[in-house]
C-alpha cells in the first residue's frame, strides 16, 4: 500500500524549500504557507482526495470557497 501522506509531505517540503531558498521569503511567510498547505491537505483528505495528483481545479475552488465562507 502506498503511503499517501508521504506524497503530500514530499510535495509540501519541496515547495516550502523553493519558497525559502529560491524566492527568499521570510520565515513568517513560510509559516503562513505551511499553515495553508496543512489546511488544504486536511480539506482534500476529508473530501476523499488522498493523492496530490488527484487534485483538480474544482477542488481548489471548493477549498477557497470553504475557507472564505
Amino acid at each position: 500500500m502506498q503511503n499517501y501522506a508521504q506524497d503530500w509531505d514530499t510535495l509540501s517540503d519541496e515547495y516550502l524549500k523553493y519558497l525559502r531558498f529560491e524566492k527568499k521569503l521570510s520565515q513568517n511567510s513560510i509559516d503562513a504557507y505551511t499553515h495553508d498547505l496543512l489546511l488544504f491537505r486536511t480539506f482534500s483528505e476529508s473530501h476523499g482526495i488522498l493523492r496530490p495528483p488527484d487534485v483538480a481545479p474544482a477542488h481548489i475552488e471548493a477549498f477557497m470557497a470553504d475557507i472564505y465562507d
